[in-house]
């Protein structure tokens, strides 16, 4: 029998022999010493209550209760256990893992997995586990289908926890959606004051829910000051000979930068605007290109002062010093004001128009930025270019993000249907964070919660890295230099001038951060004294301020992937949380890694 053709769900007969060295296939005729030996083993399972259920791809784990005397309970395809034995009422597993029609703004329903598939049991061009040791295991599924299975571990929370009997353990809380969509993580962290002395704005980057109109009007607010930041951050740059980060300066001063000297730099033409969507194929743009200056005038002195102004406010209003004045002394700027100022800041940051002037004002901006630094958590992971990223509120693996550096792009999109009905949130875009060999990457940290009351979180102590296949910049559209999920990067091919020291998979474990990037910067302590202490914090905080939403079930369980981004300094941004984090073997460091961690979690 071709793979094509093989069965995917456990035999009810006994099957032909197949020559196919591929896997082995039941006997005709069952040898009775084996049967007997098969009956023990169930009858002994199903004592000591050790039969379980695996849905999805996930053979460590398999392996794993294998080992510790459990019987797995087989199921047809993509059919859900009835968890009650024999109940008629099993539940269809009706989407799949690469469904993108979760169309609620309920933050307890979420797509927000991030496994790459959801085959039913393994691939086609693999044994099935039931034919594994010449079917013995599917000899023992049979031998429990009356059982119900003690251990439910499966893709996500399918079936209704309603129906699982007390001892019934499963590896799903059911309503996690307020931490593992991108929109409930978003409104949880909120309330953190309530749950924990630090802000969220220490370590996950500041976002808001544009269907909600306070929170575009929070928006439209952050944006601005943050234009205004962004503008005198610019000015002191230039006046220092501070290179921007795009791609031209990062290959140019670069100490380690492309292997072969003689690769040219990309050209004008080839540098087109950030803001468009990173998932749209190439040429397909969703705004006009702001290639060289728009126009012959510089920016005036007047846009100096309009910035100066607004940002010496902000942080005297957070000093509390606007106390005592007297309101008529702080005018705020019409609409219009703030929009001729905004078109000013797009042709000095998106267009490289000289600003006039500007050297006199050094000073002043040197101590405004002092300033309000102290009151920005966030200030040294925004750039120049005050880019924000539009994201999905309820997806994994890079699946619909769009990127903005323009406010009216972004408010264009809360009139649609989209936004409207929740489904997205406007996030600050991380547009300095901590590259390796000019290259961007993400953490995914493993964490499993086994209960609520009290709050009992277990960190792994390993985690890794996933790096982009091209240099990072902050000129270019492609979703390959920005977003560094395995399931996108899998579709490209590094660019043939990374540097020689980057992984050839595109992952390196934490261990091999610390020994091929942190000690030889002299910084081999920070790992264990800043990087996996700021991991923690933000986790414990992330789970705190769900306590009261979600099913605190006894005897579920739950495994979690957090992806972190370091900033230059090496503090740790808390990106996303995901539900069902992908456990396959497509690396040789995942191979390793997720075998381990299945590992610990069955202990």
């Amino acid at each position: 029998m071709s793979p094509s053709n093989r069965s995917k769900s456990p035999p009810k007969v006994t099957r032909q022999a197949d020559p196919s060295p591929k896997r082995t296939i039941i006997n005709d005729t069952i040898n009775t010493e084996r049967l007997k030996l098969a009956r023990d083993e169930a009858e002994r399972a199903m004592k000591d209550h050790k039969i379980f259920t695996i849905i999805g791809p996930y053979p460590a784990l398999r392996e794993s209760l294998r080992r510790r005397g459990w019987v797995e309970k087989f199921y047809r395809g993509s059919t859900l256990p009835s968890v009650h034995g024999n109940k008629k009422s099993d539940k269809k597993n009706s989407k799949s893992d690469d469904d993108d029609e979760d169309d609620n703004d309920d933050d307890n329903n979420n797509d927000d997995d991030d496994l790459d598939e959801h085959p039913s049991y393994e691939d086609e061009d693999k044994v099935p586990p039931w034919e594994e040791n010449d079917g013995y295991y599917g000899i023992l599924s049979r031998l429990v289908r009356a059982a119900a299975p003690n251990l439910i571990w499966s893709v996500r929370a399918s079936y209704d926890t309603n129906t699982l009997t007390r001892d019934q353990m499963v590896n799903h809380y059911s309503r996690n959606g307020c931490f593992t969509t991108k929109v409930g993580l978003c409104n949880s962290l909120r309330n953190l004051q309530w749950f924990h002395s630090g802000c969220a704005d220490e370590f996950y980057p500041r976002c808001y829910k544009l269907s909600q109109e306070d929170d575009k009007v929070a928006f439209v607010d952050d944006y601005r000051l943050t234009a205004c930041i962004s503008f005198l951050k610019l000015i002191q740059n230039r006046c220092k000979g501070v290179i921007e980060p795009d791609m031209n300066s990062i290959l140019a001063m670069s100490s380690d930068g492309p292997n072969d000297p003689n690769t040219p730099l990309p050209t004008i033409d080839e540098q087109l605007p950030l803001t468009r969507s990173l998932t749209m194929p190439p040429g397909q743009l969703l705004s006009k290109s702001l290639n060289g200056k728009t126009s012959a005038k510089k920016v005036p002195v007047s846009a100096i002062e309009f910035a100066l102004y607004k940002v010496n406010h902000y942080t005297s209003s957070r000093d509390h010093e606007d106390i005592d004045m007297d309101p008529e002394m702080h005018i705020d700027p019409t609409d219009e004001q703030w929009t001729q100022f905004i078109e000013q800041f797009y042709a000095a940051a998106h267009s490289n128009v000289d600003i006039d002037g500007m050297e006199r004002f050094l000073t002043r901006i040197d101590e405004c930025l002092k300033k309000v630094a102290h009151h920005c958590p966030q200030y040294h992971i925004d750039g120049t270019r005050n880019i924000w990223i539009l994201k999905p509120g309820a997806k994994s693996r890079g699946r619909g993000i769009v990127v903005y550096d323009r406010l009216e792009d972004i408010l264009k999109l809360c009139s649609s249907t989209l936004t409207k009905d929740g489904k997205f949130v406007v996030q600050k875009y991380i547009e300095r964070p901590l590259l390796i060999h000019n290259t961007k990457f993400d953490i995914r940290q493993w964490f499993l919660v086994t209960d609520w009351n009290p709050l009992t979180i277990w960190m792994f102590k390993d985690c890794y890295l996933r790096f982009c296949t091209e240099h990072f910049s902050l000129e270019t559209r492609n979703q390959n230099v920005h977003l560094c999920n395995y399931s996108i990067q899998k579709h490209y091919k590094n660019n043939s001038n990374r540097h020689n020291n980057l992984p050839v998979e595109n992952m390196w474990t934490n261990q091999e951060f610390i020994d091929k990037y942190l000690r030889p910067n002299h910084l081999t302590d920070r790992w264990d004294k800043l990087i996996y202490p700021a991991m923690k914090d933000a986790i414990v905080c992330s789970m705190l301020v769900a306590q009261d939403t979600i099913d605190a079930r006894k005897n579920s369980f739950e495994l979690f992937g957090a992806d972190f981004m370091l900033g230059e300094d090496l503090k740790p941004w808390l990106i996303e949380i995901n539900c069902s984090p992908t456990m396959a073997r497509c690396t040789a460091v995942t191979t390793e890694m997720c075998d381990s961690v299945l590992e610990d979690t069955c202990k």
